[in-house]
């Protein structure tokens, strides 16, 4: 697993039962890449979004966001992209 340094924008944790009665539950999170050279996956560094599972919200709920943090991430050969797993060390911008 690899640490990258990003800029945490927002979090949300969002849970819905769409209209065959399924529930669908999961975190979305919305981060910028600005400390990583730009690259195919960071052109421009915009921000990007990840949705994680529902239980993930808890590493954010906490914390005063935008904030930077680490953000570990492994490679997901399925997926052939990285993928976040985990989201530390958060330091608040305080805007």
């Amino acid at each position: 697993m690899n640490e990258v340094n990003v800029l945490v924008i927002a979090a949300q944790r969002w849970d819905f039962d769409d209209s065959e009665g399924q529930n669908h539950r999961g975190t979305t999170v919305y981060v910028a890449h600005v400390n990583e050279p730009q690259s195919e996956y960071y052109l421009g560094h915009k921000p990007v979004k990840y949705t994680m599972s529902h239980e993930q919200y808890d590493n954010f709920k906490n914390e005063s966001l935008p904030a930077m943090a680490k953000m570990t991430v492994e490679y997901d050969f399925d997926r052939q992209k990285m993928v976040p797993k985990l989201f530390s060390d958060f330091e608040s911008l305080n805007l």
